[in-house]
């Protein structure tokens, strides 16, 4: 039978598009080492991680941060979310709500990373402000 498309997919589709080059922009961002988009489902739809770094791990615990941070700001009355940064010791972690789920981000603290351009790349990937 034929696989149900999100509306994102078609429309990729239909600019000849793939996920690879729409995550391009992203991957371009000085610092950035991958990116992810995730399934609402946790499952990997597209994938520009470094071999050393277990995707589907970083899928399904996506999905959980992702979902277990909406529920708690909804309770605090502050609206659905759009997007989660998490900074550590040896980078940032970018988590953006996408249609078909969540686009991952992840850097490493260089000279050259830009905070602001990477949040602009990723709006300009997901559409979202």
């Amino acid at each position: 039978g034929s696989k149900g498309l999100t509306t994102t997919q078609v429309i990729l589709a239909a600019q000849g598009q793939t996920f690879d080059e729409l995550l391009r922009e992203v991957n371009e961002v000085p610092g950035v080492v991958g990116t992810l988009i995730v399934g609402n489902d946790g499952l990997v739809i597209a994938n520009t991680m470094p071999s050393e770094i277990d995707k589907e791990i970083v899928g399904a615990l996506t999905s959980s941060i992702y979902l277990n941070i909406d529920v708690q700001v909804k309770q605090m009355k502050r609206g659905g979310i759009r997007r989660v940064v998490i900074e550590t010791d040896i980078g940032y972690t970018v988590l953006s709500s996408l249609e078909m789920g969540t686009l991952v981000a992840f850097s490493q603290n260089t000279p050259d990373f830009s905070m602001n351009k990477l949040i602009a790349a990723v709006i300009a990937m997901s559409g979202r402000q």
